[in-house]
């Protein structure tokens, strides 16, 4: 909002320096920042928020600036419009749903012509083309008291019977700047016969715009429902000064006023004469202030500040809120303009925004932690211990989007009925709702196909289709590109065993077409519960996607992984070392190597941990701990220890030892 200062001081004195005045317009909310000098003038740029529309205006910000120096801003002294001496009927049929309030008159024999050097000035000074006296007299109406203002040729209008309408959609309209639209539905319109002839709150209408050879007007002055001509600036992509006024809330109470000042303004400097009797949808006694009230003691305890009952009562008779006081409590009238001051609290706000912020002492914020979580609360912590053990491996983690595409779904030899559809999608790209954050990661592969090595991760959701459409799990996801099985398969170890998860058995994958390669992928499984997927991607995956590397994946339900988590414990570190050593086995097709380490190691409480570490073609090499926390084993303790593991394995899997 531009506030030539010269202007301001039409409604009000002004005794503080510039930089003061700057300073105590921000502190009360009017953020005023900057200024520039115009042709000699001053003029203030003030930030206006959303829910002040009253501050649209030269004497919206006067009143606060009134305020500051303890008055009150004075407008001048309107006249009252004539009775009619001319002769221009008009009717216009409002409905009230979209305009709240509709005052208007006709004038005849005027004459267009360039407004006067004074008003020009003064539209220049906040970035407005002066046009003609009759177009100007609106805007500077418009800029002075912050109700938009629309005249009419009253001789293009082809009947003098106007409707007022929402628009049914495809309505041709070309605006008063020559543009031309086709409407979209239920935008506010006004016609005269089947002719839009105003697009209400955005732009006037060519067909009946001011020219220099106008002699006859009609000027109206409508307060329009907000949202509608919201909506109707966002689907046409036109803003205007009128529609940023109406978009936040017309001031109702204040269109009779403005009707009054363009009237009285247009007969000054465009001559003529009233010529029809004020058209006015309300009478202005329904705009009586309403009544707000608000407790002493509620303002004390809110604030937490000791203010003079003196003093509050002072701060809202500024802002002309004419309170009295009656057994603690105070009642205020709001004026029609402050449309913000609803409940209790608002008038709590604006004693402390005049009183000043920075007047309040300084302490520290107060609180206690909650003992209690929330039904709502989501704790973090299994979240980050899982990240950091994932950084910890030479993980990269990702975040990537949860919407996915019906091409990505069939690419990953997924279920599509398995998935949710988004009723409506912003593209085709983003249909559905994700079951596998798998190939989120293939297409994060893709695009770094120039990397030779690329490890990468993801926490996050996942959403179950038709099946089972209240799940919503947490899964940890990664990917790895230039490495193993075995790399992969060590980050799962790795994972389960900073988890404390105990013992967990592997089975092949069972689904024969997916993302996973039906022979070299496993599913791992801790008692009764599945954990998850790791292994080889589904080549016909991987071509799909045309990649052409192998690549090796793990999915882990987070849920899972916490249900079985178990907190570290630490035993006294062995007194005596362990004696190590690597048996090279031949294992038939089809032996689980998660089951044969399990067999090794219950053979005896003295084999203290299995790993494997090697494999050939059909030979693998485990290594073996032997540890005895009472002594150090011999070669003989171990030899028996060894030939009950290799007759054991033997026995249950036909495994050879290979020496």
């Amino acid at each position: 909002m531009k506030v030539p200062f010269t202007w301001l001081k039409d409604f009000t004195p002004v005794t503080l320096k510039l930089s003061e005045l700057m300073w105590k317009m921000t502190e009360i909310g009017i953020t005023t920042e900057s200024c520039k000098k115009i042709n000699g003038e001053v003029v203030l740029d003030a930030e206006v928020t959303p829910n002040r529309p009253d501050w649209l205006s030269i004497f919206g910000i006067a009143r606060e600036v009134a305020v500051l120096h303890g008055s009150s801003a004075k407008l001048p002294k309107y006249v009252e419009i004539p009775s009619p001496t001319g002769n221009l009927p008009i009717k216009i049929k409002v409905d009230s749903g979209l305009s709240g309030r509709y005052v208007g008159v006709t004038i005849e024999g005027i004459s267009a012509k360039p407004s006067p050097a004074w008003m020009q000035k003064r539209l220049k000074l906040v970035s407005l083309r002066p046009i003609n006296n009759l177009v100007d007299i609106t805007n500077y109406v418009m800029l002075e008291l912050g109700v938009p203002i629309h005249v009419f040729d009253y001789d293009k209008f082809l009947s003098n019977n106007l409707s007022m309408k929402l628009s049914k959609g495809g309505e041709k309209f070309t605006s008063v700047d020559g543009l031309s639209y086709a409407l979209p539905k239920n935008c506010i319109i006004i016609e005269d016969e089947n002719r839009v002839i105003d697009l209400c709150g955005i732009k006037g209408g060519d067909n009946t715009g001011i020219s220099n050879s106008t002699k006859n007007i009609f000027i109206h002055v409508p307060i329009y429902n907000p949202v509608l001509i919201r909506k109707t600036s966002q689907r046409l992509k036109i803003s205007s000064d009128a529609s940023y006024i109406y978009e936040r809330g017309a001031n109702e109470g204040g269109a009779l006023d403005s009707l009054k000042r363009v009237v009285e303004l247009t007969l000054k400097l465009a001559g003529g004469k009233v010529a029809s009797e004020v058209i006015d949808t309300r009478n202005q006694g329904d705009y009586k202030p309403k009544e707000l009230t608000v407790s002493i003691s509620r303002i004390k305890d809110i604030l937490e500040i000791d203010i003079e009952n003196k003093q509050i009562i002072n701060i809202l008779k500024q802002l002309n809120l004419s309170p009295t006081l009656s057994a603690g409590r105070i009642i205020c009238l709001i004026p029609s303009y402050r449309s913000d001051l609803n409940i209790e609290e608002d008038l709590i706000e604006e004693v402390a925004r005049i009183y000043g912020y920075n007047n309040f002492p300084k302490t520290l914020p107060r609180g206690s932690v909650a003992t209690e979580k929330l039904p709502y609360y989501y704790d973090r912590n299994f979240e980050i211990k899982l990240k950091n053990i994932m950084q910890g491996v030479g993980y990269y983690e990702t975040n990537t989007l949860a919407l996915t595409s019906k091409v990505t779904i069939k690419k990953s030899q997924l279920n599509l009925d398995n998935h949710v559809k988004i009723a409506n999608p912003v593209s085709l790209e983003y249909e559905y709702m994700r079951t596998s954050i798998i190939p989120r990661l293939l297409e994060a592969i893709k695009i770094n196909s120039d990397e030779e090595r690329l490890q990468l991760f993801e926490y996050n959701k996942i959403y179950f289709g038709p099946l089972d459409k209240s799940k919503e799990p947490y899964m940890l996801s990664a990917i790895i590109k230039g490495g193993k099985y075995i790399d992969i398969k060590g980050v799962v170890d790795t994972l389960l065993e900073k988890l404390q998860i105990g013992k967990f058995n592997m089975k092949p994958t069972a689904a024969k077409k997916g993302l996973w390669h039906p022979k070299k992928s496993g599913v791992i499984e801790m008692k009764k519960d599945i954990l998850g997927t790791v292994g080889e991607l589904s080549p016909l995956v991987l071509q799909n996607f045309d990649i052409k590397e192998k690549l090796f994946a793990l999915e882990l339900d987070v849920y899972t992984l916490s249900k079985h988590s178990r907190s570290a414990t630490f035993h006294t570190p062995a007194k005596y070392p362990a004696q190590i050593e690597d048996l090279s086995l031949v294992i038939p097709k089809g032996v689980g190597i998660g089951k044969l380490i399990s067999s090794i190691k219950s053979v005896s409480r003295l084999i203290s941990n299995v790993e494997l570490v090697d494999t050939y073609k059909d030979s693998y090499t485990f290594r073996v701990w032997y540890q005895n926390p009472r002594k150090t084993l011999t070669d003989k303790d171990v030899k028996n220890i060894r030939s009950k593991i290799l007759k054991r394995i033997k026995v249950l899997f036909g495994v050879k030892y290979k020496v």
